[in-house]
């Protein structure tokens, strides 16, 4: 015991003339975060990620919905255009159960496009409500007139395609889209 007091007493703290004793040296700072800071760290940084998450979801997923509706513009444009320069038809299959627009060749060289529309909620026609909807477009590019809706329900745009020219309108209104449909019938899409 002797010898371990001596030893004891001559060390000193290195940044002051006192005794190695943490409890009386004023100056040594244990260095690190107690556990209570690191737990309230975590609580804040998960309240902002939340906080940012809230704020951008509803323009990225009207980007999507944006996203989806040009899609399906130029793809149906490009289609039109293919029927009407080579002369075959295609057959045009919405589905909204994989949210999937498949155009199929028909002629000599049998091709398929497919094109996945995000947040295709409803398609209807002159016919009614359809979960799936299938339509021919005839050489000419034309086709039965038809509208899909793009989005949910509060964001949700519809889209009106004009089968005989092909134009596709963007609405919001379901009452103008109906009235639209109802004035056609299945008759008048016969070419």
């Amino acid at each position: 015991m002797i010898g371990r007091w001596r030893i004891e007493k001559h060390l000193k703290c290195l940044y002051c003339t006192t005794k190695f004793d943490i409890a009386q040296c004023s100056r040594v700072r244990v260095k690190g975060f107690t556990l209570v800071e690191l737990m309230i760290t975590l609580v804040l940084l998960t309240l902002l990620t939340l906080g940012v998450q809230i704020v951008l979801t509803g323009p990225l997923q009207k980007a999507r919905y944006r996203n989806s509706i040009e899609k399906f513009r130029i793809a149906d444009g490009q289609i039109r255009l293919t029927c009407q320069r080579q002369g075959i038809s295609a057959k045009l299959v919405l589905d909204t159960s994989g949210e999937a627009v498949v155009w199929e060749f028909e002629g000599k060289e049998s091709s398929t496009r497919t094109i996945s529309l995000v947040g295709l909620l409803e398609i209807r026609s002159s016919r009614g409500i359809h979960r799936k909807f299938t339509t021919v477009l005839d050489r000419l590019g034309r086709s039965e007139s038809f509208a899909i809706r793009i989005g949910n329900t509060k964001q949700g745009r519809w889209l009106l395609c004009a089968g005989v020219t092909g134009q596709i309108l963007e609405m919001e209104d379901e009452a103008e889209i109906e009235a639209i449909l109802s004035q056609l019938t299945p008759s008048d899409h016969t070419y």
